[in-house]
This record gives C-alpha cells, sequence and structure tokens, in this order.
C-alpha cells in the first residue's frame, strides 16, 4: 500500500503536453490493483468463459492505447519477490502456488477447462497468473516491459535516475523513498491531466535530506515496518526536524521497536534491482489480436487495434527537456 506522504508534498496539476515524447516508468503491479479494483461485474471479478480474470487485459490494453495517443511511452514494471521484511507468505503457500502453476499447465495442455477453472480460486495464483498474463499482453503490444527482481517502485526510481524514464507513475509515494527524482499520479485520459511531485522540491520545502525523508516514512509506517502509533506525516516531519534520526528520535522518547530502522532505511537507499534496457517495438496485431480475442467483443477489439496500429505507428521518442517540469 506504500506510505502517506501527500500532506508533506506539493501537488502540482499538469496536461499530458508537459510530458510529451517522453517515456513514463509505470509501477505495472500498482496499476493491476486498480483495474481490478474498479473493472468488476455485480463487485465481482470479471472473468471469461473459462474462469479466467478479464479486468486486467481492459485496464491495461486501454492504458497502453490513450498512453501513446497522447504521446507517452510506458514503461510496465511489476513487482518480482519482496524482501523478508514485506514478505507475508509462508513457504507452504509458495509450496501450493508452485504446484498449482503445474497443474494449471496439465490442464492446459490437457484442455480440461472445467478443472483450470477451479485454480482460480486460489488468489495467490490468481494474482501470479495475471501479472505473467498481462506481460506477455504488452510483449505483444510493442510495449518494454521487465519483472523487477523486487519492488517494481524501486526499479521504476532506477529508470528515472538513469535517465531511461522521465517519472514513475505511481499511486505509492514510495517512488519518492526509492529515490526518483519525478512522480506522477492519477493519469486521467478525459481531462488530459495527471498529478505531479518532485523529489528535490519536497526535500527543500521541508529543509530535509532524502536519509531523514525515509526516516519519517518510516514513524508513519510502510509496507516493511508498522510505524509508531500516533504518528502520520505532519508529527514525523516535526520528529526528524527535531531529533535529526529516527534512532535519536526513539533514544529521546524511550521508545522499543520490534523492526531494523537501520536495515529498512538502507534498503530505500539501496534497494535491489537489475540494470534493465527498455526496448519498444512496432505492436503485432495479430498476435495481440491472438491473445485477446476472444475476450473482447469483435467491434471492441478491431477499434482498438486500429487505434493501436496508429498510435504506435507515429509515436517518435525525443526527450523533453528537465526543465519543462519545474
Amino acid at each position: 500500500m506504500g506510505c502517506n506522504l501527500e500532506p508533506l508534498l506539493n501537488i502540482h496539476e499538469r496536461d499530458f503536453d508537459d510530458i510529451a515524447r517522453s517515456r513514463i516508468a509505470v509501477d505495472g503491479t500498482n496499476l493491476i490493483f486498480k483495474y481490478l479494483t474498479k473493472i468488476r461485474k455485480q463487485d465481482r471479478m470479471l472473468k471469461d468463459k473459462e474462469g479466467r480474470p478479464v479486468s486486467h487485459l481492459f485496464g491495461i490494453f486501454y492504458f497502453i492505447i490513450n498512453s501513446l495517443e497522447n504521446h507517452v511511452q510506458p514503461i510496465m514494471v511489476f513487482d518480482g519477490m519482496p524482501i523478508r521484511e514485506k514478505r507475508v507468505t509462508p513457504s507452504w503457500k509458495i509450496e501450493r502456488l508452485v504446484n498449482t502453476w503445474k497443474w494449471h499447465y496439465f490442464y492446459t495442455t490437457k484442455g480440461n477447462v472445467k478443472k483450470g477453472r477451479e485454480l482460480f480460486k486460489d488468489l495467490s495464483f490468481t494474482f501470479n497468473y495475471i501479472i505473467v498474463e498481462t506481460i506477455e499482453l504488452l510483449k505483444t503490444m510493442g510495449i518494454a516491459v521487465c519483472r523487477a527482481p523486487s519492488d517494481a517502485e524501486a526499479q521504476c526510481a532506477r529508470l528515472v535516475i538513469e535517465k531511461k524514464a522521465r517519472a514513475t507513475l505511481s499511486q505509492d509515494h514510495d517512488s519518492l523513498l526509492f529515490g526518483s527524482h519525478y512522480m506522477i499520479r492519477e493519469f486521467n485520459f478525459n481531462t488530459n491531466t495527471f498529478k505531479y511531485y518532485g523529489l528535490k522540491e519536497t526535500l527543500k520545502r521541508h529543509e530535509i535530506t532524502q536519509e531523514q525523508l525515509i526516516d519519517i516514512a518510516l514513524l508513519i509506517g510502510t509496507d516493511f515496518n508498522p510505524g509508531i502509533k500516533g504518528i502520520g506525516p505532519k508529527k514525523g516531519l516535526k520528529a526528524i526536524q527535531t531529533h535529526g534520526t529516527i534512532e535519536n528520535f526513539l533514544a529521546a522518547k524511550r521508545l522499543e521497536i520490534e523492526w531494523n530502522p537501520a536495515r529498512i532505511r538502507n534498503y530505500f537507499l539501496h534497494p535491489i534491482t537489475m540494470k534493465f534496457t527498455p526496448l519498444f517495438h512496432h505492436p503485432n496485431l495479430n498476435a495481440v489480436a491472438h491473445f485477446i480475442g476472444k475476450r473482447f467483443s469483435k467491434s471492441r477489439l478491431e477499434n482498438g487495434l486500429k487505434r493501436l496500429r496508429k498510435a504506435a505507428k507515429n509515436f517518435h521518442v525525443v526527450q523533453t527537456s528537465i526543465s519543462r517540469f519545474v
């Protein structure tokens, strides 16, 4: 879920002209959660006749098309294996997930739709299946995509730091904690606007360092620690501005905790990422049609492919000046 730093950030509303001809690193896992929550029928996840989820395919398919039509080229990044503090799945569940994948392959090759449908009752399998399937769809659409070794937001931040992407698109503020220079939220294709946050601007405004911003987040609570009860963004800021570090604050207040601030801080400062060079290709329209054809209506599919062909053909990568974000 990330850490809520909203009250401490300067929020700017921009339009898509400000990021035209740019590449944006997208937290794909975060985006999938959004579509699984919003694209539903009778408050249930949309599924096809074989019991497979489809909400993510509708959402991602049109997100890519809308982005390209607005001259924004998304680099899609998905979560890998979380670090120990974030990992809540016991070993027996991981073993069950592996076995479920084996049975999925078996039923798929044997054409046993009924048995395959039953596998989706396992939510862990369902979500992993969704990520794998989404990546395959993105590849057919010619979009650069990777599955990070750990957190997607950390990998996105590295892409921004290495100037392979202009900003990180995510609903969570963890992108800033991982060092992404710029963060974007709430892409609105109806108004062609988005919310924008700058890391350096935030640090300068409150006269704090990156390490201190992380300490504030640790006091509030992150995906890796529960935080300190009663401390929100404003109290956390005041505590770090007064005491300098979370360790000094805990000592002054004589508070004991069961988690290691130094370890988690270090993970935000030096996250597990990999070298990744985004590669884009012209979409394989036949492959896209084959992949999602049975799940989309004929008219919806034909219209979507027409839009994708036109948007991808007219897209040219031209880096915008960083001053346009200031």
